[in-house]
């Protein structure tokens, strides 16, 4: 009897174990988009999700400015960041859980037209 119950104990013990790990997800940096002085970025891939990690601007046409970032879901856009360039670059790192679904956009503006620059996305698939 002492046996069974030991081996019950070590079953649901790796049970456990196993439904409380992360879920797998896969590392993923979208090509860069060009903003001048806006772009839309539209999540299409065929995962349940992307959880944004970061966003970098580069190669910016003004030494500083800033870049907004907002997320459309439905027809409801929220502002998730922005990124403030210093020597035409400039990054967001995500503090807060920002997840997009097929079919939503990231949209970018510029403060000015002359701060056009690209943008890469990093992110999570799962």
């Amino acid at each position: 009897m002492k046996l069974n119950l030991q081996s019950c104990l070590i079953l649901l013990f790796l049970l456990t174990a196993l439904a409380t790990q992360a879920p797998a997800f896969t590392p993923y940096r979208e090509d860069a988009v060009d903003v001048s002085p806006t772009a839309t970025y539209t999540y299409n891939r065929n995962f349940k999700v992307f959880k944004l990690v970061s966003v970098e601007a580069f190669n910016a046409g003004s030494a500083t400015g800033t870049v907004t970032i907002a997320r459309v879901s439905d027809g409801r856009t929220n502002t998730v960041g922005s990124i403030t360039l210093s020597s035409n670059a400039g990054i967001h790192r995500e503090t807060n859980t920002v997840y997009m679904f097929k079919g939503d956009q990231l949209t970018f503006t510029t403060s000015a037209p002359e701060t056009s620059c690209e943008i890469e996305i990093t992110g999570e698939l799962y």
